[in-house]
């Protein structure tokens, strides 16, 4: 059976969102899916350094206008 996918979205990237949608990806609970983060990958990455998140792995698909 194929894993599900999932997009999320992170809110405002000055707010909590970051850090929560991190925090929650890390996990080690979370069901089993293909997760996708829409947000800006250098906010990403940087929350994802600052909470010290390694299982979450941040790359940029796109740059948005």
């Amino acid at each position: 059976m194929r894993r599900p996918r999932i997009g999320l979205t992170c809110g405002d990237p000055g707010g909590i969102g970051p850090e929560v949608l991190l925090k929650t990806l890390a996990d080690p609970e979370l069901p089993g899916a293909e997760y996708i983060l829409f947000g800006p990958s250098a906010v990403l990455t940087a929350e994802a350094k600052r909470l010290g998140v390694s299982r979450v792995p941040v790359r940029e698909a796109f740059a948005a206008l």
